[in-house]
């Protein structure tokens, strides 16, 4: 496995995210305290998440409905 490289979000819905880039694995902590795990994100993906004006709006046009992701803790 990779390393992660972890950002803060300037989002009321994500805390923080994480990116492997070479698992291309997503980690998004949620301010509800859960963490998820995307799979197969590609870099420029995670890149226009952590430039988004609003990260979780585009989270969930653009990460959400196209990746598969399992939970890592509620």
């Amino acid at each position: 496995m990779g390393q992660f490289s972890r950002a803060a979000a300037n989002s009321s819905g994500i805390v923080s995210v994480s990116y492997d880039a070479f698992c291309e694995v997503l980690e998004i902590i949620f301010s509800h305290g859960g963490i998820y795990e995307y799979s197969r994100v590609p870099a420029p993906v995670v890149k226009a998440l952590r430039q988004a004006k609003s990260p979780g709006v585009y989270f969930n046009e653009y990460i959400r409905p196209y990746y598969t992701y399992r939970k890592v803790r509620d």
